[in-house]
C-alpha cells in the first residue's frame, strides 16, 4: 500500500448532493485537504446551479468544474483512476 509521500496528486470532484460537503460551513474539513498542494477539490457546476449555490458559497480552495462527468473524464484521460465514494 502506498503511503501519502508516494502519491503524486489526488483530485476530488464533488457532485450531486456531495457538493454540500465543500461549502463554507464545512470549510474546516475542506481546508485540511485543500491546503495540500497534491490535492485539488472541485464542485460540480451543474449541481451548484440545481441547488442555487454560487462560488461564494464554496469553501476556500474549492474550484468549480462546469460539468462533473466531463471533469472526471478529462482526468481519467490523463491517467487518473475514478473511484465513486
Amino acid at each position: 500500500m502506498a503511503n501519502q509521500k508516494d502519491v503524486e496528486s489526488v483530485i476530488a470532484v464533488y457532485s450531486e448532493t456531495g457538493i454540500f460537503g465543500v461549502l463554507k460551513n464545512e470549510e474546516k474539513n475542506v481546508e485540511d485537504v485543500s491546503s495540500d498542494p497534491k490535492i485539488q477539490v472541485y464542485a460540480c457546476g451543474v449541481a451548484m446551479k440545481m441547488n442555487n449555490l454560487t462560488e461564494n458559497d464554496l469553501a476556500k480552495g474549492v474550484k468549480v468544474a462546469p460539468i462533473s462527468f466531463y471533469e472526471i473524464a478529462k482526468w481519467q484521460k490523463e491517467g487518473y483512476i475514478y473511484l465513486r465514494l
